[in-house]
C-alpha cells in the first residue's frame, strides 16, 4: 500500500502508528500519552498497537485472543530459550535481547493503514532484526523513540559501565563465552548493516559535478534526553567512513562511483506527561502531607500555584480526586515524606540499598522528622529502614499514584542508570523536589532550583542536602515546589511534545 504522507493542512489525515511490545512500563505510558495528544491535533490520526497486554480506546492489541496470547508468550519464550546457550547466568536473562524472532507486521491491517511507523519498545519477541529490515524497506517513514540503549548496542538494554558498543561490541560481559566475535558482536554488525538502508534523494544534476551524493534514511531516532542522544552518537554502529556505491544511479554511468553520505537524524524530545492530571495539590499554609491527611477535610484542599501558572493547571477536583488511598492514612501528619519508587525493589540498578543508606544517614545525623513512602514490588523482605515507613507494593492505578505524589514531599531517585524517568517528570509536575544521583538524563531534569544532585554513590552528599531541606522554611519549600512545577510545564506538557514530533512526522515541502 502506497503511503499518502501529507501535511496537517491537507484534508487527508496523516496516520501515525505507535508500536510497543507491552501495555505496561514507561515506554507504553509515554507512547500512549503522545498518541492521545496527537489525536487532539487537526489533520492527525494516531493509533497505538501493542503486541501483548490490554487494549482499549486508541490502543489496539495484537494478542486479542487466547491463541494469539499463547503465541505472543511462546515467541518471547523461544527467544529466551535460545539465549540460554549464550547467557552468563540467569540474572541477565532479561537484560539482553538478540531479537531473533518476531511478528510479520506486513500482515497487520494497521501497518498498511499507517503513513508513519513510530517504534517505541519493540523487544520481547515483537519485532526481530529481520522484521526491522522489512520495516526499513517498507517505504514508510520510521521514527524510533529510544527508551534504552538497545538500538545502539549488540543486544543489551543498558551497558552497565561497558563501552564496547562505542566500537563494535564483542567481549560482552553479559555472555557466557565473551569473545571478539561473540553474539553481541554479531548482533551489532547486523544492526550496523540495517541502519545503512537509505532512500535516495532526488537525482543530482551531473553538471554540478558534485563528488558526494547525500542519501536520506527512512529512520529518524528520538532520544528523550541529551544523555541518551550522546550515548547513541558515541556508538560505533554508525561506522566512520562514507560508503562507496557499486551500482549506477537510475541507469546513469559515471566513470568513478560516487561516495554516499547517509545521515540518520537523532532528535532530543522528552517524553510527555499530562500536566493537567499531574498537578500540585496543597493547602496554602500547610504541608502536602498535612493537607491530604484523613483528618483534614477535602474542602481545605486547594492548588498551590504561582499565579502565572494557574491558567495551565485549572484543577477542578472531582470526588475520585479527593478520595484517600487507604494505606496512605498510616502516614504521620507531622513528618517530611521521602518517596522512593521502583517496579521491583530488588532490582539493584534502581538503588533501593542507597535509599536505605540515605534514611540511615539522616537518622544518624539527628533528623527524626521524616518518614519513607516506598512503591514497588517487594522481593527483598524486610526493608530495614530506621524511620517510620509505608510499603505500598506495586501501584498500577494512576489515581493512587497521583495521591502518592501528593502525600510526599521529596522524590528520591538513587538509580545507578536512568534515561528520563517518568516518575521524576510526574513528581516535578506535582510540585515535588527531586533528590538523586547525577546519572543518565537526571541532571537535565534537576538543578538547584528543583532539587538536589550528588555524584553516583555519594549518599553522604544526599544526606547533607536532604538534611538541609528538612529544616527549610515553608516559604523556601514552596519556592522549590513552584520551580519544580514550572519546569515540568515548560518541558513535558503533552501538547508541546506532540508539536515537536509533528515536525519529524510531516513531509518537508
Amino acid at each position: 500500500m502506497e503511503s499518502h504522507l501529507t501535511s496537517p493542512e491537507s484534508k487527508i489525515p496523516l496516520r501515525i502508528l505507535h508500536l510497543n511490545a507491552s501495555s505496561s512500563g514507561g515506554a507504553f505510558v509515554a507512547a500512549q500519552r503522545l498518541s492521545e495528544a496527537l489525536n487532539h491535533m487537526e489533520g492527525i490520526e494516531s493509533r497505538h498497537l501493542v503486541f501483548a497486554g490490554s487494549g482499549g480506546g486508541d490502543v489496539s492489541l495484537w494478542a486479542d485472543s487466547w491463541l494469539k496470547q499463547a503465541l505472543a508468550f511462546g515467541m518471547h519464550a523461544i527467544e529466551k530459550l535460545d539465549f540460554l546457550r549464550f547467557e552468563k547466568d540467569k540474572t541477565i536473562r532479561f537484560a539482553f535481547s538478540h531479537a531473533n524472532i518476531g511478528l510479520s507486521l506486513e500482515a497487520v491491517k494497521l501497518f498498511n493503514w499507517a503513513d508513519v511507523i513510530h517504534l517505541h519498545w519493540i523487544n520481547k519477541g515483537f519485532i526481530s532484526l529481520d522484521g526491522l529490515e522489512r520495516l526499513l524497506n517498507s517505504q514508510k517513514k520510521i521514527v524510533w523513540t529510544c527508551h534504552d540503549l538497545w538500538p545502539f548496542t549488540g543486544g543489551c538494554y543498558h551497558p552497565r559501565g561497558c563501552d564496547h558498543f562505542q566500537v563494535a561490541c564483542g567481549h560482552c560481559h553479559y555472555l557466557r563465552n565473551p569473545s571478539l566475535g561473540d553474539l553481541s558482536a554479531r548482533v551489532f554488525k547486523r544492526k550496523q548493516g540495517l541502519y545503512q538502508i537509505a532512500v535516495h534523494e532526488p537525482l543530482i544534476d551531473i553538471a554540478k559535478d558534485l563528488p558526494v551524493r547525500t542519501l536520506v534514511s527512512p529512520l529518524h531516532f528520538v532520544a528523550p534526553s541529551r544523555w541518551l542522544s550522546d550515548q547513541a552518537k558515541s556508538s560505533g554502529i554508525w561506522g566512520t567512513k562514507p560508503l562507496g556505491l557499486e551500482s549506477d544511479f537510475d541507469g546513469l554511468v559515471e566513470t568513478v562511483a560516487p561516495k554516499r553520505v547517509l545521515t540518520i537524524p537523532i532528535s532530543i524530545i522528552p517524553n510527555p506527561i499530562d500536566t493537567t492530571y499531574f498537578h500540585p495539590l496543597m493547602a496554602t499554609k500547610t504541608r502536602v502531607s498535612d493537607s491530604l491527611h484523613p483528618d483534614n477535610s477535602a474542602a481545605k484542599q486547594q492548588s498551590l500555584e504561582p499565579k502565572h501558572l494557574l491558567s495551565a493547571v485549572v484543577p477542578q477536583l472531582s470526588g475520585s480526586e479527593t478520595e484517600t488511598f487507604q494505606p496512605l492514612s498510616l502516614l504521620k501528619s507531622n513528618c517530611t515524606t521521602l518517596l522512593f519508587v521502583a517496579g521491583n525493589l530488588g532490582n539493584e540498578a534502581k538503588g533501593f540499598s542507597a535509599f536505605r543508606q540515605l534514611c540511615v544517614g539522616l537518622y544518624s545525623a539527628g533528623h527524626v522528622n521524616f518518614q519513607a513512602l516506598v512503591v514497588g514490588e517487594n522481593r527483598i523482605g524486610d526493608l530495614n529502614l530506621p524511620c517510620h515507613h509505608i510499603a505500598l507494593g506495586f501501584v498500577s492505578d494512576s489515581n493512587h499514584m497521583r495521591e502518592v505524589y501528593w502525600r510526599s514531599d521529596v522524590f528520591v531517585s538513587t538509580s545507578k542508570e536512568e534515561n528520563l524517568p517518568t516518575t521524576i517528570m510526574e513528581s516535578l509536575a506535582c510540585g515535588l523536589p527531586v533528590a538523586g544521583f547525577n546519572v543518565g538524563g537526571i541532571p537535565e531534569m534537576v538543578d538547584s532550583k528543583t532539587g538536589f544532585l550528588a555524584d553516583l554513590g555519594d549518599v553522604n552528599s544526599l544526606v547533607l542536602q536532604v538534611g538541609k531541606y528538612l529544616n527549610y522554611s515553608l516559604t523556601d519549600k514552596n519556592t522549590m515546589r513552584e520551580a519544580a512545577r514550572e519546569f515540568a510545564l515548560e518541558n513535558y506538557t503533552a501538547s508541546r511534545v506532540a508539536n515537536r514530533y509533528l515536525q519529524i512526522y510531516k513531509p518537508q515541502f
